[in-house]
């Protein structure tokens, strides 16, 4: 069993591309745009909805007006007076521009899917490149995290499997689930959710980064990058500090080092959004009850089964366990094995609401821990995985399920599923 380095090799600068990465930022380019495409080249109106759940868009359309007029945002679809407590600073700044520049809001969301589609490919390359080594390794690593979408919906739908309600019902169990960890998910109109990633992506390089000590400068931009994190998604923002937390408690434990007191500074900073969400759910009738609309209990067909669970994770957990073999104390090693537990963490914790945006990223602490996991960490027993059957099983994990996700999405869009 072979060890890795304890502080990963940087790779080179990560925008120094080579022929396989520029490919993998065209196809995530054309696959996270196919969807805006496809409604221009039929014709139809852009009203700013390209998800496969348009609606959701289209109140970020509404928010955003309403955030450029007031700065909070306030609940449109109700008759009380208005009242405004929501404050978001994507929708804040897109408001702005909308206002100050006369910008249509619709194309603002499509600049800031431009400027998240290039932020998740840089995280997730320099992810690879800090944790990973080995150039093919570093590729497979680096697909895996952008491309891999588990394809049991789409075979479902594909060869007839049950009635048609069974079908409709077993379909949407396991398309939910592999849809929140697919990273191509969020860049199909949800900015802020793929910013989130991203930012989290890059606080946790910062606070791996081999160095001794915390200086100011670097807690300032630990702090600032928890708080957007947080602000911008709060689940994600939710597993970054247990992260952090989880390693520098384990670490300590095992006298590796001794925790840095300015990192409560961090810690704050990213729990200030956490704690201004719940007030606002506690006190602000609005949000009670869209609290009560997004909770497990009144979503009873998205509720994930356990069989959901394990056809969705179970081929991503057991290859990756084996990479927790080899004895680590690099922080960046560490948090690529602490962010699925996190996910799960928050995912079972009874705060807040719609728990399954827990799963949303996790693919990217995956596709470390599966490469680390079939090749260094690999056991005895288990036969290296000829590079044939590596292609075969990449392709077979990310080419059907992307093709039923896209023709999902441009079947909503053809059958008029959302408005």
């Amino acid at each position: 069993m072979t060890a890795y380095p304890s502080a990963g090799r940087e790779g080179g600068r990560v925008w120094n591309l080579d022929w396989f990465e520029w490919c993998c930022l065209a196809v995530l380019t054309g696959l996270s745009w196919t969807l805006v495409i496809y409604l221009f080249a039929s014709g139809r109106t852009w009203t700013g909805g390209e998800g496969p759940v348009a609606v959701d868009q289209l109140q970020y359309v509404t928010w955003i007006r309403e955030a450029g007029v007031h700065g909070l945002i306030g609940n449109r679809w109700d008759f009380a007076p208005d009242h405004r407590v929501f404050l978001h600073p994507g929708f804040l700044a897109s408001g702005l521009i909308h206002r100050g520049l006369g910008l249509p809001i619709q194309w603002i969301l499509l600049a800031w899917k431009s400027v998240a589609l290039v932020a998740t490919f840089f995280a997730c390359l320099a992810w690879v490149r800090r944790l990973v080594d080995g150039v093919w390794a570093r590729r497979a690593a680096l697909f895996i995290g952008l491309f891999v979408v588990l394809p049991w919906s789409g075979l479902l739908k594909l060869f007839g499997i049950g009635n048609r309600i069974q079908a409709y019902v077993w379909g949407l169990h396991l398309d939910f689930p592999s849809g929140e960890i697919w990273t191509i998910q969020p860049l199909q109109g949800y900015p802020m959710t793929a910013l989130s990633i991203a930012l989290m992506v890059w606080v946790l390089l910062v606070w791996a980064r081999p160095a001794e000590g915390l200086k100011w400068r670097r807690v300032g931009s630990l702090s600032v990058g928890a708080l957007l994190v947080t602000w911008l998604q709060p689940w994600q923002g939710a597993e970054l500090l247990l992260i952090i937390g989880s390693v520098e408690v384990w670490l300590r434990l095992r006298g590796s080092n001794k925790i840095d007191s300015r990192l409560i500074l961090v810690f704050a900073a990213g729990a200030l959004p956490a704690i201004y969400y719940a007030l606002i759910g506690q006190f602000d009738d609005s949000w009670k009850l869209a609290a009560q609309a997004n909770a497990p209990s009144s979503q009873a067909l998205l509720v994930w089964p356990w069989w959901t669970i394990v056809a969705t994770f179970g081929p991503l957990v057991i290859p990756a366990a084996f990479a927790f073999r080899l004895p680590t104390v690099d922080r960046g090693q560490l948090a690529a094995r602490a962010w699925p537990i996190a996910a799960v963490a928050v995912y079972l914790l009874p705060l807040g609401t719609f728990p399954f945006h827990a799963a949303q990223g996790v693919m990217i602490p995956f596709a470390v821990l599966i490469v680390q996991g079939l090749t260094i960490a690999r056991p005895k027993w288990l036969r290296p995985v000829p590079a044939w059957l590596a292609v075969s099983l990449l392709a077979f994990l990310s080419i059907p399920g992307t093709a039923h996700k896209l023709w999902s999405g441009i079947h909503q869009i053809n059958t008029a599923a959302h408005a």
